[in-house]
């Protein structure tokens, strides 16, 4: 991988550790959730007066990834509700990268020498296992349904901005249907009063869940453009690592000597791919 794809890649690895930590320790994640996705379309979709609408072409991948992308932020949070950060987090995000790699070379014809196979297959077996060595059962399902759904609006997305003229546009457009999916799904599961009480607790931390999410996505869709998207997905994954260690030393949760083992085997792929 190419050091601009690299580094745009590793900047939304931290965006997107931090923004899940916030929902995690948000006080309703259900709707720390949504207003993440909703701030993010109120506070860029102005945007789309500079570079107009997406693309005709690349509406439906629009429609389908809206959809997808409710079904993530529902499995995600219910994964949240049940378990740790650190449980949740390594496994939704660790079970991605493979099959994203594999889709990426049959569906859109992207190519991966020996190196970035090997560095990618590192990084996931890593990414798993720091989740896995948690022992604990509970939330790991939604986990699993979280990474699945992962891999399949990333591939549809980076199918999307490799056509579009505009990879800023086209994010736009996924957090503005997602939002307008998500907000008749929260006014049915939570009372508008319970919501406005939960918002008003940290504003703050809301209005950057919305941010940190919206450029972390458009910044690795910017990398997809450029390099194999099974490389970008095991790059980004490696926040994982840092929502680990955010579990660790803010929220008290464990980590190991079989989590450090986890994290160097992540590290050494990353290397790998750096390199191929």
């Amino acid at each position: 991988m190419t050091a601009v794809p690299f580094a745009l890649t590793l900047l939304a690895a931290v965006l997107h550790a931090s923004w899940n930590f916030l929902v995690k320790t948000s006080h309703d994640r259900l709707v720390g959730g949504a207003a993440g996705v909703v701030v993010g379309a109120v506070a860029f979709s102005p945007v789309l007066l500079w570079t107009g609408l997406p693309d005709a072409a690349v509406w439906p991948n629009l429609l389908v990834s809206g959809v997808v992308h409710l079904l993530y932020v529902l499995a995600l949070v219910a994964g949240y509700e049940r378990a740790d950060l650190s449980v949740v987090y390594p496994l939704a995000r660790g079970l991605a990268p493979l099959p994203i790699a594999i889709g990426g070379v049959v569906l859109l014809g992207d190519h991966l020498g020996i190196g970035a196979a090997a560095g990618i297959g590192l990084a996931s077996l890593g990414l798993v296992a720091i989740g896995v060595t948690a022992g604990r059962v509970a939330g790991t399902g939604w986990a699993v349904v979280t990474g699945l759904l992962v891999s399949v609006y990333t591939l549809v997305d980076a199918a999307a901005v490799r056509e579009a003229s505009n990879t800023v546009a086209y994010v736009v457009g996924v957090f503005v249907l997602n939002a307008a999916l998500l907000v008749p799904v929260l006014a049915v599961r939570r009372a508008r009063r319970d919501i406005q009480d939960t918002v008003r607790d940290a504003p703050v931390g809301y209005l950057l869940t919305g941010i940190f999410s919206f450029v972390a996505y458009a910044l690795v869709l910017a990398a997809a453009r450029l390099a194999p998207v099974g490389e970008v997905s095991a790059v980004r994954e490696t926040s994982i690592v840092m929502g680990v260690v955010a579990g660790w030393l803010i929220l008290d949760e464990p980590f190991g000597a079989r989590r450090v083992a986890a994290a160097a085997v992540v590290a050494s792929g990353v290397v790998l791919l750096s390199l191929a």
